[in-house]
């Protein structure tokens, strides 16, 4: 999986069901190898403490970098 980083300070990105913790430099792009085990759907979160601010004129915390890891079976897709 590559991730990318747009701001100009770091971030990080966790999903716990995977084992991933990876720190996100500033304006940077990592790659991150993990196995994936089971179908569903993973939450994942910025790992790093980095403030609030505001995005497109909403304002944003650190708790609000959170998502969803979909994730489905190729091998029941083709049969």
């Amino acid at each position: 999986m590559t991730v990318i980083n747009e701001d100009s300070y770091d971030h990080g990105i966790a999903i716990d069901a995977f084992g991933v913790s990876q720190r996100m430099p500033a304006n940077g792009t990592i790659k991150i190898e993990f196995t994936v085990t089971q179908e569903g759907d993973f939450p994942f979160y910025c790992s790093v403490p980095c403030g609030e601010g505001h995005v497109d004129g909403v304002k944003r915390t650190h708790f609000d970098m959170i998502g969803k890891l979909h994730v489905k079976s190729l091998i029941s897709e083709t049969q």
